[in-house]
């Protein structure tokens, strides 16, 4: 078993290399890209972060530097360094320094099985909760242990231009985040649920979940019904299958730890969950938030591992947002702004409104229409829509809605 835990041989072989030949390119990588956590033997691990000190400070590698260094901190062996210098280097150290990594994990498993079975046994935790976090530690494990950046020359990297989905009805850039706000009663539920069946339809393999939390599900069936009757024809069956729709409650993602904030480890149970979605739609944001909605950093910290995901994964990710209410100038999206800071594209939708007896109403003809209003765009979406403002049919021509706003507004005759 010791084989597979730890290589002492493969570790004295790579420090080495690392100490007789510091300038290969492939030595700076591992100096710079790796954890010394990768070696087990304490007196190598020591070995290792005076390498990775000497490389950052400009410093000289070699036996001497290393050496002095080590008896300054106390970590000195000499039989170990010793037998670090009698071993040979190593032409190709990167399929070793793998080998590390295998042993590394494996280790790392294994403390985090005893771990679990631990907090299983002996805490009050919930076992979905401890479930949820060894979910997120794992997913540390399975990773390249150490790494800092993933780099390439420019030159290396393929050019392409941004994709979206629905171009034509309402971009959404793919691999990145959206934000669409709107204030209450605007028909955030419809501009989603004709966003889902616009994308099936374009897309006969993407499968589109929606977690809708405002509204009963019979209610988003109904809605799902009229769009799909009277607004958007002829919608396959097969593609009406392959928008899912969840009304749970909320799954708050930014939660208290140690005295500050961090993301709630549900949040990995989540992705492997949605694993099969290319676009998920989410209303509305502060649900799920949890944190202050005025604070920029914890809405940044809120924001990024969604981030992450869609870039990682190709997925269109869309949060709904409310409106601040009142006529502020600029963008009108409730909260911090770091909610519109880290996202690629910002819509923001309203009524189409006229001025009438001193006051703003919705314009009769159009109330089955809805402006759509293009605040943040750093992909190029205006390119597909002509412009920064649109409208788009949203209601049906008959909805409930429409009944109840257009007889609220005649003018009715004078009792004699």
């Amino acid at each position: 078993m010791s084989e597979r835990l730890y290589h002492f041989d493969l570790e004295r072989a790579v420090l080495s290399t690392c100490i007789f030949e510091p300038w290969r390119d492939d030595i700076s990588d591992l100096l710079l890209s790796y954890s010394p956590e990768i070696f087990y033997h304490p007196v190598h691990v020591s070995v290792f972060k005076t390498l990775q000190a000497l490389k950052v400070s400009d410093k000289p590698i070699d036996e001497q530097f290393v050496m002095l260094r080590l008896k300054a901190e106390g970590a000195f062996d000499e039989i170990v360094f010793l037998d670090i210098l009698a071993a040979t280097p190593l032409a190709n150290v990167t399929a070793y320094v793998e080998e590390l990594e295998k042993a590394y994990r494996r280790r790392r498993g294994i403390d985090l099985s005893i771990e679990i079975k631990k907090r299983l046994a002996e805490s009050d935790e919930a076992p979905q909760d401890v479930i949820a976090w060894a979910s997120s530690e794992m997913e540390g494990i399975s990773g390249r242990s150490g790494s800092i950046l993933r780099s390439k020359s420019v030159m290396e990297i393929e050019a392409r231009d941004a994709e979206f989905l629905t171009q034509n009805w309402l971009p959404i850039p793919k691999g990145s985040v959206t934000l669409i706000s709107a204030g209450g009663g605007t028909g955030k539920t419809w501009v989603t649920l004709q966003e889902a069946v616009h994308a099936v339809m374009e897309d006969r393999r993407l499968k589109v979940f929606m977690w809708l939390t405002e509204d009963h599900a019979g209610i988003v069936r109904s809605r799902f019904d009229a769009i799909c009757d009277k607004i958007v024809f002829n919608v396959p069956e097969e593609a009406k299958r392959r928008i899912v729709i969840s009304s749970d409650a909320p799954m708050v993602m930014l939660q208290r730890i140690r005295g500050g904030y961090g993301v709630s480890p549900k949040f990995n149970l989540l992705k492997r969950e949605l694993s099969d979605y290319g676009l998920i739609i989410i209303d509305p944001l502060l649900a799920f938030y949890g944190g202050d909605e005025n604070d920029n950093s914890q809405a940044r910290l809120f924001m990024q591992p969604w981030i992450d995901w869609a870039r990682e994964s190709g997925k269109s990710i869309v949060f709904v947002h409310h409106s601040r209410k009142g006529s502020e100038t600029g963008p009108k999206s409730r909260g911090a702004g770091a909610f519109v800071d880290a996202v690629r594209v910002s819509y923001e939708i309203e009524k189409i409104m006229v001025r009438r007896d001193g006051r703003m109403v919705p314009k009769r003809d159009s109330l089955h229409l809805r402006k759509f209003t293009l605040t943040k765009d750093n992909w190029g979406a205006f390119r597909h829509l002509g412009g920064f403002e649109f409208e788009r049919h949203v209601t049906p021509m008959q909805s409930a809605r429409e009944v109840e706003v257009t007889y609220t507004t005649i003018d009715m005759p004078e009792i004699q």
